[in-house]
């Protein structure tokens, strides 16, 4: 077994109630310092903090009232795998098939690139449309996979605030995407945000306290 993802299969192999002690116990090693821990402010409305757990990465994925935005459920792909294991509150997962066929709403997909903090959005010649392949909503203990390339957004349902743990496999050698309006043909820049550790200490206290206090809910 790769020690790369021992972390991720022994979640994948336990049960509901074992993963979110799991959960609660890398949360906390970020929170009081036995695990490295930095956070960013996605332009997706979350927060994402990578936490260096043993010799893995994991991110961990924060929505709270103040963190979500309107952004939260704009349709894009990832160039590795997605594994995602709820840890608290509910979301819904929808995935995508793009049709070239384009009907009443259409999107004009756009390819991101990374630098440092700064995002770059760059508009593509190909307007799509999409149809939905499938929906899922998870609860805590739950998890859900997304493979390299699928569309996908998110949507928030209940209980924040909402967590998850992700885990990366498989990168892609493609830059990852997203669809935006039709008309978007200028390239954007947005620059991230780095979280001040008083944001990361409350955060990672409120994902502690739902996990601790309403553990299957």
């Amino acid at each position: 077994m790769s020690e790369q993802h021992l972390l991720r299969n022994r979640m994948a192999n336990s049960n509901p109630e074992a993963r979110l002690a799991i959960a609660l116990e890398i949360v906390k090693g970020a929170s009081n310092g036995n695990f490295l821990a930095e956070g960013i402010w996605h332009p997706l409305g979350f927060l994402n903090i990578k936490i260096k757990y043993d010799r893995e990465v994991v991110r961990l994925h924060i929505w709270n009232t103040k963190t979500q935005s309107r952004n939260s459920n704009l349709i894009h792909n990832h160039h590795w795998d997605l594994h995602s294991y709820v840890i608290c509150g509910t979301l819904r997962n929808i995935t995508y098939q793009i049709v070239d066929e384009c009907y009443e709403q259409k999107f004009r997909i756009n390819q991101v690139e990374y630098h440092g903090l700064t995002n770059r959005i760059i508009p593509t010649n190909r307007v799509v449309s999409v149809q939905i392949h499938s929906v899922g909503e998870y609860s805590p203990g739950e998890f859900y996979r997304i493979d390299a390339g699928v569309f996908h957004c998110s949507e928030l349902v209940a209980n924040f605030p909402i967590a998850t743990l992700v885990f990366e496999e498989s990168v892609w050698p493609r830059q990852p995407e997203i669809l935006c309006d039709e008309s978007e043909r200028h390239v954007r820049v947005i620059e991230r945000q780095a979280c001040s550790p008083q944001e990361l200490s409350l955060n990672l206290g409120l994902v502690i306290e739902c996990i601790s206090v309403c553990p299957n809910s």
